[in-house]
């Protein structure tokens, strides 16, 4: 999962030491952003499983170069399936966007972490006409993507240190073009409070319209995240579920929810182990675990 930009910025360092091959990077992360090498590390292992669905080769390459103990984090099969079937839904709901405005668009990528997606879509050339192509994360997160992932080489791209709870940052964003923002991994660690006023201001700003899309966990997975190893490794916790994705459209006249689909339905989950795709089966019996991940976009 990616880091949250709330301020105040957990304390983070970076230094270089050597080892017995080569420099690499010691990374020294706390709380919700040292879940950003969660998410780093879920897709590094999804290029290894049967068919993998994301196939993140630049993960593999910035896990190379990091001085971290990640096998420490305890991601297990269901985590690194979900990171390549998110992964993938989202890159197919950036480049429909970008099809559809082909006169010119901005991706906000918000809480970016060590997201390799603008790589992957060669910063939404792909998608035809004008892209600007803007990542956003905390000063400290930004000073370590410098250290470990070269800007890419294709279209108009921007990496911006700051906090997407922060108005007067958001006020500074470009607005003169639709813009799609994605927050992969970021919402359900937002205080709900902030969650909301976060997609009014994003609602309020971009005045030119757009889509918005993150991920969306019911009450149940409040309830279950004490048996999330990963959470207990970071010290973070998840903080906003939202049983009913359409309440959120009540924060700004205009929003509305065009997509929620949850993880279990989706082919990727067929890369799951046989028991966890039991697993899966079952949570689609109970209203209350069928709905407990979804992954959903608005329009605005």
């Amino acid at each position: 999962m990616a880091s949250s930009p709330s301020p105040p910025s957990p304390p983070c360092s970076t230094e270089v030491e050597s080892t017995d091959t080569k420099m690499k990077t010691k990374v020294i992360l706390t709380g919700t952003p040292e879940t950003l090498l969660v998410a780093l590390y879920a897709r590094h292992l999804e290029r290894q499983l049967p068919n993998p669905v994301l196939d993140d080769q630049t993960a593999t390459a910035i896990i190379e170069q990091l001085n971290y103990d990640f096998p420490g984090l305890g991601v297990g099969r269901t985590t690194t399936t979900l990171a390549g079937i998110r992964g993938k839904v989202y890159d197919g709901w950036v480049l429909d966007f970008l099809a559809r405005h082909p006169t010119g668009a901005t991706v906000l990528n918000m809480a970016c972490g060590l997201d390799t997606r603008a790589h992957r879509l060669k910063c939404g050339t792909g998608g035809g006409g004008s892209v600007r192509w803007i990542d956003v994360d905390l000063p400290d997160v930004v000073e370590l993507r410098r250290k470990t992932i070269p800007d890419p080489t294709e279209g108009n791209y921007t990496l911006m240190a700051g906090s997407a709870l922060d108005p007067a940052f958001v006020a500074t964003l470009p607005n003169d073009w639709p813009t799609v923002i994605v927050m992969e991994g970021f919402c359900a660690y937002l205080p709900e409070a902030d969650g909301k006023a976060m997609v009014a201001d994003f609602c309020q700003h971009f005045k030119c319209g757009g889509e918005m899309m993150f991920d969306n966990i019911g009450r149940f997975m409040l309830a279950v995240q004490g048996t999330l190893g990963f959470l207990k490794k970071t010290s973070s916790s998840l903080k906003w579920a939202m049983d009913d994705p359409k309440d959120l459209e009540k924060v700004h006249e205009g929003l509305k929810l065009v997509d929620a689909i949850p993880t279990r339905g989706l082919d990727g989950i067929k890369n799951d182990g046989l028991w966890h795709r039991f697993l899966w089966w079952v949570s689609g019996l109970f209203p209350s675990t069928r709905k407990a991940i979804q992954y959903v976009r608005y329009v605005f």
